[in-house]
């Protein structure tokens, strides 16, 4: 990958990172997410990319292999996630 095209795909996940902190805030402050759990984002290339919703035990066996998903969709992914609690 070029360096023009990592920059961009870095950029695209800590904007929606940013998203993804701004509606869980909001979700807690409605009370559609308790603050009694955390929600769990591991978006990388390197370590596979995986989510879990508050309260949901991971297990070794569900954490995706480097490359099946992309940090993008998976924060994308818990995004929709968040965003459908309201």
């Amino acid at each position: 990958m070029n360096a023009r095209q990592a920059t961009w795909d870095v950029n695209r996940c800590f904007k929606l990172a940013d998203r993804l902190v701004l509606s869980v805030d909001r979700a807690r402050r409605s009370h559609a997410l308790s603050s009694g759990g955390f929600l769990m984002v591991t978006a990388s290339e390197f370590y596979g990319s995986f989510w879990h919703k508050p309260g949901e035990v991971p297990t070794e066996g569900e954490r995706e292999a480097p490359g099946t998903k992309s940090p993008h969709l998976v924060l994308s992914e818990a995004l929709r996630w968040v965003n459908g609690l309201r």
